[in-house]
């Protein structure tokens, strides 16, 4: 079963010295791709000697997280985080220029600077975040997206919509057909119906019942029996089921 992608890293994110070194191609004997965390891409161009490193430290522009128990922890401010997504808002930044790896160039790389007799700081190890879930073979959930739709179930706003009323509805009403669950169909009528003089009209379908003259009145298709079907005629002088008229097609 799939995992969110908090929980998954908070697993695989071990703390063997070599994980990282083989997931971002790295000689096993680099000591100094040690330690790995989270960090943000803009260090790389923010952050370039012990001295800017100070300076943002001071100003809170270097982050670095690492797994804390099921969550995650801002050492360098101190706070606690359940999710890398809640980190990152929290920093101003935004989830792509999230990368893994090392960012020390405020210390010395010994090799270089005893080569060159002269200091050199270490340069910057990492993966993108992306990379990093790539090696670890990470499965994001399945998601699936469903479009909003706007459903109608009045029979006045189904009319409105697809502007079959055009003007107000003749006191006789206007004929429509419905085919009730049984699959027989009679002969209905769209009216504006009052249940008092002081209560607002309301557009409504008329449906004969099995008795003479008696008959049924609804406002909304969910106040029908299950299976009933109402047909209106539109301006072709057709008859389109209420499906039809709102399909997208």
């Amino acid at each position: 079963m799939a995992i969110n992608m908090d929980q998954f890293l908070l697993n695989n994110l071990i703390k063997s010295p070599y994980q990282f070194s083989q997931m971002a191609g790295y000689p096993e004997t680099d000591y100094y791709t040690e330690n790995p965390y989270f960090f943000l891409r803009r260090e790389l161009t923010e952050v370039t000697d012990s001295q800017t490193f100070y300076r943002a430290m001071l100003n809170k522009r270097v982050r670095h997280c690492k797994p804390y128990g099921s969550r995650w922890l801002d050492y360098t401010v101190r706070k606690e985080f359940d999710t890398l997504a809640d980190w990152v808002a929290d920093a101003g930044d935004t989830m792509e220029n999230v990368l893994f790896g090392v960012n020390r160039v405020h210390k010395k790389d010994f090799a270089e600077s005893y080569r060159t007799k002269r200091f050199v700081p270490q340069t910057p190890r990492y993966v993108t975040l992306q990379q990093a879930l790539d090696y670890l073979g990470y499965v994001p959930p399945l998601v699936v997206n469903i479009p909003e739709c706007k459903a109608f179930d009045s029979f006045a706003d189904m009319l409105s919509e697809v502007g079959v009323l055009n003007g107000p509805i003749p006191p006789q009403g206007r004929k429509c057909l419905v085919q009730k669950p049984n699959n027989t169909i009679v002969i209905g009528h769209v009216v504006d119906y009052r249940v008092d003089q002081t209560s607002p009209s309301q557009v409504c379908v008329l449906v004969p019942q099995d008795m003479q003259f008696d008959h049924k009145t609804y406002s909304r298709l969910s106040e029908m029996p299950h299976g009933t079907t109402v047909y209106f005629r539109t301006s072709d002088g057709h008859f389109h089921s209420t499906d039809a008229l709102m399909s997208d097609d």
